[in-house]
This record gives structure tokens, C-alpha cells and sequence, in this order.
């Protein structure tokens, strides 16, 4: 797996940065993932520091120094990046690129590791989109009962109707910018898109109901 050449240039100190990051990413996965399948991606993160080497080594005439290595190194993903995400149960795209068939891996380039905000925001979206929905499904009954229950004035049950009302259009929107903000390949983005763009017409639905005058 490790192109020979390389490895015969590689001093014993440039070979100790390699194994550090190296190392390092097997503590992250430690406990996360079996040993066959950690060792696997830190042997595939292994060949892509060869492969960059070898490409370096080919560009400055064959000689390769500590710049090289810590070039090499700044270009793939940082240890973080092989982290599961376990807010979303997903591989991190780091991860999945070192599972990958060699034959079909894009060449290593520098990216920022997954934000766990964008988790984080994503759950917030479907959050929100359930929230308005169980608001919208449950003003009518709600509104109906506390009415008959308390003799509520109209004027200020259909304050209260509209409240609800503006609380669901508000909450439904923010769940789509949310959705929209965390990137759709999260299936909490995707439930927040569809339950808030349901929100926002069941609260134009309710506010055209309060306006007819039930």
C-alpha cells in the first residue's frame, strides 16, 4: 500500500509526524468503530500521505523535508474530521472518502471538517416544524374548548386566534431557514423544510378561517 521510493526518503522524524497524525486519528475512532475497520482507514489515510509524498517528491527533484510532510498533512482532512457524527448517526465525508475504493477516490484537498451546528441546526428545524404543526392542528379544538369553558369575550378569542396563528407562520418559517441553513442531506433539514412549508400554509389557512369569521 505505501509506495516504496517514499518511504525510503522518509527520515525517522519526518516518519514520527506521519505516525502522530496517524495515531491520532485511531484514538478518535477508538471505541467508536471495531479495530479491523479503524485500522483500515488509518491505513488508507496512510496511502493518501504517500501518494501526496510521492507527488512532492516528484515536483522538488526527489528530496523531501519536514515542509513537505507538514504540507502534505495540512492538505487532508484534520483527525476531527474522522469523528461519527453522533447527533445524526452519519459518517463524516472524511470517513467515507477513507472507506472508499482507491480507484474511486478524489485526490485529498483541504476542506473544513462537518460543523456540528449544522446537527444541531438541523434538528432545530424539525423541532420547530413539529412544534407548529401541533400548534395548528390543535388551535381550533383548543380555542373552541376554552371558549365554551370559560365564556371567553369573541374579541378576545379571536385575539388569541390569531396569536396562535402568527406563532405557527413564525415557527414554520423559521424552521425552513433553519432547514435551509443546515443543508438538506440531514433528514431532520428535510423533515424541518416539508413540516414548516405545511406550517406556513396551515397558518395562512387558519388566518383566512379567523378572518371569515369561523
Amino acid at each position: 500500500m505505501i509506495p516504496v521510493p517514499v518511504a525510503g526518503r522518509v527520515s525517522g522524524a519526518l516518519r514520527g509526524l506521519i505516525d502522530s497524525r496517524l495515531d491520532t486519528i485511531d484514538r478518535m475512532l477508538l471505541g467508536r468503530l471495531p479495530r479491523s475497520e479503524r485500522l483500515d482507514i488509518v491505513r488508507e489515510v496512510e496511502s493518501q500521505v504517500y501518494e501526496l509524498l510521492e507527488e512532492r517528491a516528484e515536483q522538488g527533484g526527489g528530496e523531501l523535508c519536514r515542509e513537505d510532510v507538514l504540507a502534505v498533512l495540512a492538505r487532508l482532512d484534520p483527525p476531527e474530521a474522522y469523528l461519527l457524527v453522533a447527533e445524526d448517526g452519519e459518517e463524516t465525508p472524511a470517513m467515507r472518502l477513507a472507506r472508499s475504493p482507491r480507484g474511486e477516490r478524489p485526490r485529498p484537498a483541504a476542506g473544513r471538517p462537518p460543523d456540528p451546528a449544522d446537527g444541531r441546526l438541523a434538528r432545530t428545524s424539525g423541532i420547530l416544524g413539529i412544534v407548529g404543526l401541533v400548534f395548528s392542528l390543535l388551535q381550533f379544538p383548543l380555542i373552541e374548548v376554552v371558549g365554551d369553558l370559560f365564556r371567553v369575550p369573541e374579541a378576545i378569542v379571536y385575539g388569541v386566534w390569531f396569536v396562535l396563528t402568527a406563532a405557527v407562520f413564525v415557527l414554520g418559517t423559521l424552521g425552513i431557514v433553519l432547514a435551509g441553513r443546515a443543508g438538506l442531506r440531514r433528514p431532520w433539514a428535510v423533515a424541518g423544510l416539508i413540516l414548516g412549508i405545511l406550517d406556513v400554509l396551515a397558518s395562512l389557512v387558519l388566518a383566512a378561517f379567523g378572518i371569515s369569521g369561523g
